[in-house]
């Protein structure tokens, strides 16, 4: 006896790119602003460095077959920059990796945000890096 099952495409779309905005470093020692993966604001921590605006949580639209379990990983390249360290987190999971399911029409909206630690030495400029998102369907 051989079962089969019609799968859909199955996809991730970036709807928003996760962006934490205009930062000033620190004039001494580190600190850290956080990126709300759900409105998007920051929060800065103790220190006299300062957010400029600009940011936005990232957005990830993930497709598939109706009701499929998936898990979703997001992880972060370093900056280029010595004196900034980062993490990510999905939504309030409060982690960087979340197990889920596809609703009726196949789609799950996954939402990024995090942290970054920012030294008083952190180098100026724009600063990219690459942000991975991975879909697992189990």
């Amino acid at each position: 006896m051989c079962a089969s099952a019609a799968v859909a495409a199955e996809s991730v779309l970036a709807t928003r790119f996760l962006s934490f905005g205009y930062l000033a470093p620190p004039t001494s020692g580190s600190q850290t602003f956080e990126l709300d993966p759900i409105s998007g604001a920051v929060t800065e921590g103790a220190g006299d460095g300062c957010h400029f605006g600009g940011a936005q949580a990232g957005e990830y639209l993930v497709k598939g077959t109706p009701f499929a379990n998936i898990s979703v990983s997001v992880s972060i390249g370093h900056f280029p920059s010595a004196g900034v360290s980062e993490s990510v987190v999905i939504g309030t999971s409060g982690s960087n990796t979340i197990e889920t399911s596809l609703d009726a029409q196949g789609e799950a909206t996954v939402q990024v945000g995090g942290t970054l630690t920012v030294s008083s030495g952190a180098g100026s400029g724009q600063l990219e890096t690459v942000l991975t998102v991975v879909v697992l369907f189990n």
